[in-house]
């Protein structure tokens, strides 16, 4: 369908944003008769408007949800020497959703799982799946990153340059619930500075809450900042480029972490932590580290492997396990532990951890 037909459940859809960006919906995979999803806009409106929310009806492990922004070249340019104007290259999207009301005229069908998610340059505030496994959820930034070489290139030619302000950094992740993430994976561009006082980031980052109620398979971000809230029953690894905000598991099973260079926050592990440090200036790893089922190194298959801390370490490390304690440390020049609560082990004598 060309345009957006509120309440009607369809397996795929186009419309024109706000921005004038054409934005593509469409489900992967076999479906049933009353699968698939109904997409509002705002103001019900049929097109040129973003969407307030996209409800999924019926889909299984078998379905994929993919949302691809693709840039349009606007009707008003510049004209003369300037290259061709281009929309922002990104989408809104307030919710993603499986709410059912047996009173629409077309009301979805309940769902127990998602194969996965696609988000190409969709900026999604909440995906609420509450009780649904979902297989994985990846954001990218589509084709923005060069929509803002041609607009800034745009701009370079007139004489103040500084109207145009980059867009790819502001495409984040949102706010998630689901009864289980496989994975959660961001395939994040650096953008040129956006501007936005409340987006200083380059990166397209981890930037609010997930909650899962089961397991999360793995986190990753090799471009991207978790600068939010990552909570469940259990994580299996976490791979991110910074982190400024919170890892909680609340059970019992064992997480793999790989510290970037700047963490700042909280890991709260409710089992056994494989901790990784990077082995540059550990000044700007500040954050507090916590488990309940021991501490070691990056070595999943160990927990008795050797923790290895950069110089300049001034961050804290506790565990409250009765039973498994932190593993031996080693420390590449003088580190700080700050109130070092190190469980049934203690740091070889050899080691300047110096108490705060």
């Amino acid at each position: 369908m060309l345009a957006i037909l509120p309440g009607q459940i369809v397996m795929s859809a186009n419309y024109l944003d706000a921005d004038g960006d054409s934005v593509s919906i469409t489900v992967t995979g076999p479906v049933v008769t009353g699968a698939g999803f109904a997409v509002e806009l705002a103001g019900l409106a049929i097109d040129n408007a973003d969407a307030t929310r996209i409800n999924l009806s019926g889909l299984t492990r078998e379905n994929g949800l993919q949302i691809v922004v693709t840039p349009t070249s606007l009707a008003t340019q510049a004209g003369g020497n300037f290259a061709t104007l281009y929309s922002s290259g990104y989408t809104s999207i307030a919710f993603i959703s499986n709410d059912v009301d047996p009173t629409a005229a077309s009301p979805a069908v309940e769902m127990a799982s998602l194969g996965g998610i696609q988000l190409s340059a969709a900026v999604v505030n909440s995906i609420s799946l509450d009780g649904i496994a979902i297989g994985s959820i990846t954001l990218d930034a589509g084709q923005a990153p060069f929509i803002d070489r041609i607009n800034t290139q745009n701009n370079q030619q007139a004489v103040d340059s500084g109207f145009y302000m980059p867009v790819t950094g502001l495409i984040d992740l949102g706010g998630i619930t689901a009864a289980s993430i496989d994975s959660l994976v961001i395939n994040g561009a650096i953008s040129a500075p956006t501007a936005n006082p409340f987006d200083t980031s380059v990166t397209n980052d981890f930037r609010s809450v997930v909650n899962v109620s089961g397991a999360i398979g793995s986190v990753i971000g090799l471009r991207s900042s978790l600068s939010g809230a990552i909570r469940a029953n259990s994580i299996g690894s976490v791979r991110v480029a910074a982190i400024s905000g919170e890892i909680t598991t609340r059970g019992s099973d064992d997480v793999a972490i790989n510290l970037p260079s700047s963490f700042k926050g909280f890991i709260n592990a409710g089992g056994h932590l494989h901790l990784g440090f990077p082995l540059s200036d550990g000044s700007l790893i500040t954050g507090q580290i916590n488990a309940a089922g021991g501490i070691s190194g990056s070595d999943r298959t160990s927990t008795t492997d050797t923790l290895y801390l950069p110089g300049a370490y001034a961050g804290s490390i506790t565990n409250t396990s009765t039973v498994t304690g932190v593993a031996s440390i080693e420390v590449d020049g003088e580190a700080m532990l700050d109130r070092p609560h190190l469980g049934l082990r203690r740091p070889p004598r050899h080691i300047d951890c110096r108490r705060r």
